[in-house]
């Protein structure tokens, strides 16, 4: 099960689709606010500045929504992947499924994760800095298109925003989503049984 809140109100919303490999998945729920973000369907381009959204570390820090700002690092994730871009946009657990926009408000990824910086120091003796990377916008359109969901696309004269317009547009159009049966959840249920 999924949730979210608005207006203090708890909204569960439908399971639609998931896809595992590229790590995004499709939810609808009943929101009184409607406001969405438009796609770059051809994706980003490199070294173009960006700003991450989400709720990281919501727990520690606070249920508001967070942003950082970044460059696109590269066009292709671990080993090539190019489902993914890299991004150096400083990503925590809780950013996952965050839009990633760029200067004109259009989602050029959805954030996923970042470098193990401890498999890293352990496995080749050094901390990686600022190496995240994002479901690539071609990826989510594709998904998107096998899932028959509509969506719309960033404009062909397209606006650049300042970084406070941008907080603007990201805040008013990303939500926490909390998973209420993570794996974890489940195997420890099983095991109780």
């Amino acid at each position: 099960k999924v949730k979210a809140y608005e207006a203090g109100k708890e909204i569960y919303l439908d399971i639609l689709a998931t896809d595992s490999v590229n790590d995004i998945g499709l939810v609808k729920g009943k929101f009184q606010n409607i406001k969405y973000l438009n796609i770059k369907t051809d994706g980003a381009e490199l070294g173009e500045d960006i700003i991450a959204f989400g709720y990281p570390l919501s727990q520690t820090l606070s249920d508001s929504v967070k942003l950082t700002k970044g460059i696109v690092s590269s066009l292709s994730g671990m080993g090539n992947n190019t489902a993914q871009i890299q991004i150096d946009a400083a990503l925590q657990p809780g950013n996952s499924g965050g839009p990633i926009l760029n200067q004109s408000g259009d989602v050029i990824g959805i954030a996923s994760a970042g470098l193990n910086k401890l498999l890293m120091a352990k496995e080749a003796k050094y901390i990686p800095e600022n190496v995240n990377f994002a479901v690539a916008a071609p990826s989510i359109v594709t998904f998107l298109k096998t899932k028959k969901t509509k969506y719309s696309t960033g404009s062909f004269f397209s606006k650049e925003y300042s970084t406070h317009e941008l907080a603007e547009i990201g805040q008013e159009s990303t939500i926490q989503l909390l998973c209420l049966n993570t794996r974890a959840a489940y195997k420890k249920l099983k095991r109780s049984k």
